[in-house]
């Protein structure tokens, strides 16, 4: 899939998130972009790299986790589905 547009991005996001928490029983409806992936969706640090690695395969760019989840010098308590969508999005601008 080329990725054109923020929505295909926000696409691939929302496939990669809800087929991680699928185990857990979570409705892919359910995940909005005000949606928190620890709080909430109780993803586990775990969950989160695979996310990560999972979105850098399908999106075909390198995706720093380090730059999502620490801000300032520290660690960010959670982080909504739509911060990550504006962090990729980023991150995919500055590698074209």
């Amino acid at each position: 899939m080329a990725i054109q547009t923020r929505q295909d991005v926000w696409t691939i996001i929302h496939e990669v998130v809800a087929e991680t928490v699928a185990v857990n029983g979570f409705d892919p409806d359910d995940i909005q972009p005000e949606t928190l992936l620890h709080s909430e969706l109780g993803l586990t640090s775990i969950d989160a790299i695979h996310v990560m690695l999972e979105l850098e395969d399908r999106l075909g760019a390198d995706i720093e986790l380090e730059e999502v989840i620490i801000k300032d010098g520290e660690y960010v308590a959670d982080l909504s589905v739509k911060e990550l969508h504006d962090y990729v999005c980023e991150a995919l601008v500055g590698a074209s």
